[in-house]
């Protein structure tokens, strides 16, 4: 989210704010949180032709499951800020820390209620995928620079500027299978009930490696 505002804030910095600039479309790929608030974030500062798409069928819901997973808004601040607060500072989409579906609920039901109040569901397209982009002009002339492509090709759409809110693609073991994605239900805690005394391996060293090993040693005591 803090990405997210800071990009749009930034965006607007390095922009004339004419209101030709300002009436740039913007297309947004991806409707999770970034996503979501990115498409809140640029009106805000003056943008009126922004769009939002995305390939599931629903907004927000890649953490819709994730009740295993306990996520802060400032733990990630650690070593240069000692701010521990449990909830959030910004100027909207606030949360609390708590499970990352309960998060997820109270974040949908305030980008619902946005989208009502501000009228703007016709901008936001769901099950739309994004399959190609094209420079068709370059150039600091009016018009459209951008086509995006969707789905087989028959659809597309012209854009000044196309913002990437994908994140990552779950990823694969040595064998080319899919692993469980980070926030996919991995049932762990209910697997090592059932298998106490066998060894456990944690591959990395990063961010969700920590997390999964303090699960671990967390329930071994």
């Amino acid at each position: 989210q803090r990405r997210a505002l800071h990009f749009a804030w930034h965006f607007i910095e390095s922009k004339s704010r004419r209101d030709s600039e300002l009436s740039a479309r913007i297309a947004i790929l991806g409707a999770g949180i970034s996503g979501t608030t990115l498409f809140r974030g640029l009106p805000s500062l003056g943008f009126s032709e922004v769009y939002l798409y995305e390939s599931l069928p629903n907004t927000l819901s890649l953490q819709s499951n994730s009740n295993h997973r306990m996520i802060h808004p400032n733990y990630n601040t650690w070593p240069i800020q000692m701010n521990y607060g449990s909830t959030t500072s910004l100027p909207f989409s606030k949360w609390y820390a708590a499970g990352a579906n309960e998060v997820l609920e109270t974040l949908s039901d305030e980008f619902d209620s946005y989208i009502e109040e501000s009228d703007l569901a016709h901008r936001i397209q769901t099950e739309f995928e994004a399959t190609g982009l094209e420079l068709i002009s370059s150039g600091s002339s009016a018009g459209s620079r951008l086509k995006l492509t969707f789905g087989n090709g028959v659809s597309w759409d012209h854009f000044d500027y196309v913002v990437s809110c994908l994140g990552f693609e779950p990823e694969e073991d040595l064998f080319g299978r899919s692993n469980a994605g980070y926030w996919d239900n991995d049932n762990f805690d209910q697997e090592k009930q059932n298998n106490r005394k066998k060894t456990k391996v944690i591959a990395g060293g990063g961010d969700g490696a920590v997390i999964d090993f303090a699960r671990l040693i967390w329930n071994e005591k």
